[in-house]
């Protein structure tokens, strides 16, 4: 199972090591950096993520956040939050 790190709850299935779950580790980092009271690192790892995905659209953002939150977000309506930004 998946456990979510920092400001942004990142996965460590997909941001970072946490050495208890398989991970692709895109942030080069380990999850401990993102629980402490620095965010630059959050913020960084989160612009990575973001750099790496590319979206184009309101359905490929919300593909994302289900990737980087692991279908946490199932109950929010995207355009709800993204009117005007497709």
């Amino acid at each position: 199972m998946e456990n979510l790190y920092g400001v942004f709850q990142l996965s460590d299935e997909v941001a970072c090591t946490s050495a208890s779950v398989p991970t692709l580790n895109i942030c080069n980092m380990n999850c401990a950096g993102l629980i402490d009271d620095d965010i630059t690192d959050d913020v960084a790892c989160l612009k990575t993520l973001l750099s790496q995905i590319k979206p184009k659209n309101i359905v490929r953002v919300a593909e994302i956040v289900d990737e980087l939150f692991g279908g946490r977000c199932n109950s929010v309506v995207y355009s709800k939050y993204f009117t005007g930004c497709a």
